[in-house]
């Protein structure tokens, strides 16, 4: 082996391999270290907001619990009698967290949890009222006295009956109905009549025949 062989050799050997391999697992190292501090505050912060969430609802809850209570206490009240429960105070607000968490949500009454535990316990009912007597019957009416006679009316005055009725031409040559009454009443004109109840208002004249034929066969004259 020549001397450069071994010098070679020498520097082979003088290099560090687990040198390299140990940066290398030193970054994957810090690069998980990052990835799960990234995932960390992911989390945290999805956790901070349904917290949140369930926060406000649970306030929403208390608010209308808190309405209901009232508005019982008051139908109570408007009854004349004393509410078991009055609404509660709202509890007091949590400190703020650290690193801008919410903080805690504020204590509430177990009254105003279940607006069933603000109400107290029925009242029982009432005794039945005692039945009323019966009322007495009273005594039957006295029959009254019959009305007085009424006074006799005055006689009325005598009818009028027609005592001629019949059919003639009046001024102007109409046919009308007259009539005479019992009252000394004449020729009351009732209407008009039919033409032929009345006589001609002018008499057909009268004619004289020029000769008289003897009676007897008649002749015929021959050409």
């Amino acid at each position: 082996m020549t001397r450069d062989d071994v010098i070679d050799r020498a520097a082979r050997e003088s290099k560090d391999h687990r040198g390299h391999l140990r940066i290398w697992l030193s970054g994957g190292l810090l690069l998980l270290g990052v990835l799960a501090l990234a995932a960390a505050v992911f989390i945290g912060r999805a956790q901070n907001d349904a917290l949140a969430d369930k926060v406000t609802a649970l306030t929403a809850r208390a608010d209308t619990a808190e309405q209901a209570v009232g508005k019982l206490a008051d139908q109570v009240r408007g009854l004349g009698a004393v509410p078991v429960a009055a609404p509660g105070q709202p509890g007091a607000v949590g400190a703020t967290g650290a690193t801008g968490q919410r903080g805690e949500p504020g204590q509430t009454p177990p009254c105003l949890l279940t607006a069933t535990q603000c109400v107290g316990a029925p009242g029982k009912d009432g005794q039945p009222g005692q039945p009323g007597t019966n009322g007495v019957d009273g005594q039957p009416g006295q029959p009254g006295k019959d009305g007085a006679n009424g006074t006799d009316g005055k006689d009325g005055a005598d009818g009028v009956s027609v005592t001629r009725q019949y059919f003639d031409r009046d001024a102007d040559g109409r046919c009308r109905n007259f009539n005479d009454f019992s009252d000394g009443r004449t020729r009351i004109d009732e209407g008009p009549a039919g033409d032929a109840a009345c006589a001609p208002a002018t008499p057909p004249p009268t004619t004289t025949p020029s000769a008289v034929l003897p009676t007897g066969p008649t002749l015929r004259r021959r050409d």
